[in-house]
C-alpha cells in the first residue's frame, strides 16, 4: 500500500492556516510513529528543510496481510535440511516437538477426595509433564496422509493416589508410545470445494469453544472420525461423524464403541464486520458406554459392624482382598466380605460394571484399609 500525500500549500500557492499547520503536523507526526519500527530500506527519507514545502512525499507500508511470505512458520530442522538438498522432499513433513513444564497447584490435587482449598487438608500437588510428537506426512496434488506418534508422561504427581485412579498413575501419563493420529486426506480446496479426511484425527470448530484438540493438555484430544469440508469463497461447512479415542495409560489407545459423537459446523464473514458460525452437534450413548475418564473405583475399607455383600449384575470388577492381592467378579458372581474384611474394587474393562451391594448390619461403619 502507498501513501500518497500532496502539499496543498505548495499546489494551490494560498497561504497556510494556523489549523493546516496544525493538522499536517498531526499527519506526519503519526506517520512518522507507525513507521518508527520499519527496517531501514523499507521506506523512502524526508528530511527537515527551511524551504517552501514542495515535495512530494511517499511512503511504503507493508501491511500484515502482506507479510505472510516473511512469516513462514519454520518447517523443523530436518524438513529444512532435506529440502534444502532436493526439492522432492518439499512434499514430505518429518517433524516433531517436544514440551515439558512444571505445575505448582497449591491446595489444589484436583481429584477426589481433593477438598480444594481446605485449610488443614494436604492437598498441594507439583509436579514435571512432558509429552513428544513425531510425525511423517506426505502430501500430493490431490491427496495426502500423515502418521504421528506420542508419548506422555508425568513424574510427581499425586493424583495416582485417588481412588478413581490406578495407583501410581497420572491423567497427564499416556505411557510411553501411542498413536495420536493417523490418517489420510482426499482433496485439493483450490481445485475443488470438497474434500474428505478418515482417520484418526483431531477435529477442531471455530475457536475451539465447543469441539477442540485440547492441545495444551499433555494428551489432547482426538477421534476415529470420517470428516467432509466443503469450503468456497462464501462459507465454510465440516460434517463429520466421530468415536473419541479414551487414554489407557501403558496401553494401545482404542476408541469408545459405545458412543457415536457427530455433527456439523458451518462458518462465513460475508456478513459485514461479523464472524458467523453454526453448530450442530450430536452425542448418541448406548447402554453399554464405557466411562470417558479413569476407571471408577471402590476403595478398599472394611466394615467393623457386619457382612457386605456384592452380587454382580453387569460387567467386571477387579476386587480388593488385602494384602496387594485382587479377584475379579463378573456378572453373575456373589462376593461376600465378613466383618473387618478387606475389600473393595476397580473397574479396568471399558465397559460399565453394575453390582449391588447388601450390608447385613444396622449401622453402616466404614474404614478405609490398603488395597
Amino acid at each position: 500500500m502507498v501513501v500518497h500525500h500532496e502539499n496543498s500549500h505548495a499546489k494551490h500557492g494560498g497561504a497556510m492556516t494556523s489549523r493546516q499547520s496544525r493538522r499536517r503536523f498531526l499527519r506526519h507526526t503519526i506517520a512518522v510513529a507507525l513507521l518508527a519500527g520499519v527496517p531501514r530500506g523499507w521506506m523512502g527519507s524526508a528530511f527537515a528543510s527551511d524551504a517552501p514545502e514542495t515535495v512530494k512525499l511517499r511512503c511504503g507500508i507493508i501491511a500484515l496481510t502482506d507479510c505472510s511470505p516473511l512469516l513462514q512458520p519454520f518447517p523443523g530442522f530436518a524438513n529444512d535440511y532435506l529440502r534444502q538438498k532436493d526439492p522432492y522432499w518439499a512434499n514430505w513433513d518429518i517433524s516433531g516437538s517436544f514440551r515439558m513444564r512444571y505445575e505448582v497447584r497449591e491446595t489444589h490435587l484436583a481429584a477426589p477426595p481433593a477438598n480444594d482449598f481446605k485449610k488443614g487438608v494436604d492437598n498441594d500437588n507439583s509436579y514435571f509433564s512432558d509429552k513428544l510428537l513425531l510425525r511423517l506426512g506426505y502430501s500430493a496434488k490431490w491427496w495426502s496422509a500423515l502418521v504421528e506418534g506420542r508419548s506422555s508422561s508425568a513424574t510427581g504427581d499425586d493424583r495416582g493416589s485417588a481412588p478413581n485412579i490406578p495407583t501410581g498413575s497420572s491423567p497427564d501419563s499416556d505411557g510411553p508410545v501411542d498413536l495420536h493420529q493417523a490418517y489420510v486426506f482426499l482433496g485439493n480446496h483450490k481445485e475443488f470445494p470438497v474434500s474428505l479426511k478418515v482417520g484418526r484425527q483431531e477435529l477442531s470448530c471455530g475457536d475451539e469453544r465447543f469441539v477442540g484438540a485440547f492441545a495444551w493438555n499433555n494428551i489432547g484430544r482426538v477421534f476415529d472420525a470420517a470428516k467432509v469440508r466443503w469450503q468456497n469463497a462464501w462459507f465454510g461447512m465440516d460434517a463429520f461423524t466421530s468415536r473419541i479415542v479414551v487414554p489407557d495409560d501403558n496401553n494401545f489407545n482404542m476408541s469408545n464403541e459405545y458412543e457415536t459423537f457427530s455433527g456439523a459446523y458451518f462458518n462465513t464473514t460475508k456478513i459485514p464486520k461479523n464472524w458467523t458460525e453454526f453448530y450442530f452437534l450430536a452425542r448418541n450413548v448406548s447402554p453399554g458406554a464405557a466411562t470417558l475418564f479413569a476407571p471408577a473405583t471402590t476403595p478398599a475399607h472394611l466394615h467393623p459392624d457386619g457382612q457386605d455383600t456384592w452380587v454382580m449384575l453387569q460387567g467386571e470388577l477387579t476386587c480388593y482382598l488385602g494384602n496387594g492381592e485382587r479377584r475379579t467378579i463378573r456378572a453373575g458372581d456373589v462376593d461376600v466380605a465378613d466383618r473387618e474384611q478387606v475389600h473393595g474394587a476397580i473397574n479396568e474393562s471399558r465397559l460399565d460394571a453394575v453390582f449391588v451391594s447388601i450390608y447385613s448390619a444396622p449401622k453402616l461403619g466404614w474404614v478405609k484399609a490398603p488395597p
